[in-house]
């Protein structure tokens, strides 16, 4: 531990001696040790070492590991959840024309009949995903049945939470769309660093997200067709005409079939031409 020295004055020097011999501290370094920490407690500072790790509280109850990952989060690509009169549609903006074959992002398969989309740190996302197959097929196995979504949304948070709670790891930079169909119809929920999770009918996350958000409140209604919804959420992510279809890749898992699909080039733009009043030439 460094050694620090201090200077005082002689009326604090006493009175700091009388302190100690009514037996309140046991010397004075530790009496001003004590009065430093109380003091730094009183600031109202993000002290760079102390409050700043994952596990300690600040004075005035937050975690700033937690509102770092959801920041890290919302700084991602815009992401979509949607939940429509037949289903779900999970979406995600494109950031360039120049694509990869194989991207985690665009592989939204959680099982047969649940999907997931994210906005955050890749790495992370596979992690969360292998965490989610992996009890996915876990209760399979044991129950001979497809998980619940929310049963598994549940088994994530818990997961998700205790990155909250270890000095050697750090929160998840992620936030996440679970969307599926199970035995009491389609659910999206949203599952945020911290581990907490709500279940919400559309859901908007990414960098500059605010006009997306304000297209679907603006027009969002709960019986829409699949086309419809598919139609309003390609106006939304991709806001101007001279945005191009590709810039946008889709899920959908439907009621009839309980099964993900991902949503093809052509659906998109067929959806892009009706969102823009676009007519085939």
């Amino acid at each position: 531990m460094p050694e620090i020295r201090v200077v005082v004055s002689d009326e604090l020097d006493r009175y700091m001696d009388t302190v100690v011999q009514k037996g309140m501290f046991g010397s004075k370094a530790e009496l001003i040790r004590a009065a430093l920490i109380r003091y730094f407690e009183t600031l109202p500072l993000r002290v760079p070492t102390g409050y700043d790790d994952t596990t300690v509280f600040s004075p005035d109850g937050r975690i700033f590991q937690v509102e770092y990952a959801l920041e890290c989060a919302a700084r991602g690509s815009i992401t979509v959840g949607l939940r429509y009169r037949d289903g779900v549609i999970l979406a995600k903006q494109r950031t360039g024309l120049e694509y990869t074959l194989s991207s985690p992002w665009e592989d939204f398969k959680i099982d047969q009949h649940i999907g997931a989309a994210v906005s955050g740190i890749a790495s992370d996302f596979i992690l969360l995903k292998d965490k989610a197959i992996k009890e996915t097929e876990m209760y399979r196995k044991e129950t001979g049945e497809p998980i619940g979504v929310e049963e598994l949304v549940k088994k994530l948070a818990l997961f998700m939470q205790s990155y909250t709670m270890k000095k050697d790891v750090r929160p998840l930079g992620c936030i996440i769309f679970i969307g599926g169909v199970d035995g009491t119809g389609p659910h999206l929920l949203v599952l945020d660093p911290s581990g907490s999770y709500s279940e919400v009918i559309y859901k908007v996350i990414g960098w500059q997200g605010a006009e997306t958000e304000k297209t679907l409140k603006e027009n969002y209604k709960p019986d829409l067709s699949l086309q419809e919804a598919l139609g309003l959420v390609v106006k939304a992510v991709l806001k101007e005409e001279t945005r191009r279809p590709e810039e946008l890749v889709a899920a959908v898992i439907e009621t009839d079939t309980k099964e993900i699909r991902k949503i093809t080039i052509e659906e998109i733009a067929d959806a892009w031409k009706t969102a823009f009043k676009k007519k085939e030439e």
